[in-house]
């Protein structure tokens, strides 16, 4: 049998094994000493942290207190307390996990969603000149469907179906 020479395995092993252990020298001491064998870097720069925001809640006088119904739905008594159009409450009750954020659109038109940005948990506000739900504290903004217009939130609000009678409107949360 004649000598093949090197084979596939040693020479693609070799091209492959080289930039890892290149890249070991160049791994900051906290992931090198993860990877067995790998050398710390010693100019190696500490991750930057990830900026945090002051998380803003609504004040009470734009909060609402929900009442739950026998077949699990909100209640908003808005007589008691009207909505203009453009404007928006803040949804409070017991049985609820976070507030929701309660919009009227139009004169005939509500619409409701989780109301705590998926970044700092602050209340989110309705945008009238825009359209979308925004956070005061880290600028991110929502459609209504709940998707994600701007950053840096990475999860979009949860859209829930609205209905309104006689100055009562119902909110169903899944």
């Amino acid at each position: 049998m004649a000598d093949r020479g090197v084979s596939r395995r040693d020479l693609f092993g070799g091209i492959l094994r080289r930039p890892v252990e290149e890249l070991k020298d160049r791994l900051p001491k906290a992931l090198a000493d993860a990877v067995p064998g790998a050398r710390p870097a010693e100019s190696a720069k500490p991750a930057a942290a990830r900026p945090t925001f002051p998380r803003r809640i609504r004040p009470p006088m734009h909060t609402i207190t929900a009442v739950c119904d026998p077949a699990g739905r909100f209640r908003v008594d808005l007589n008691a307390k009207p909505l203009d159009a453009g404007r928006s409450w803040r949804v409070a009750a017991a049985e609820l996990a976070e507030p929701l954020v309660l919009v009227r659109v139009s004169s005939t038109h509500y619409a409701a969603a989780t109301g705590e940005c998926s970044m700092d948990g602050s209340d989110v506000q309705w945008h009238p000149g825009e359209d979308v739900l925004w956070c005061p504290a880290c600028g991110s903004r929502w459609r209504l469907d709940g998707a994600i217009v701007r950053g840096p939130a990475r999860r979009g609000l949860l859209s829930l179906h609205v209905d309104e009678a006689e100055g009562v409107v119902r909110i169903d949360v899944p």
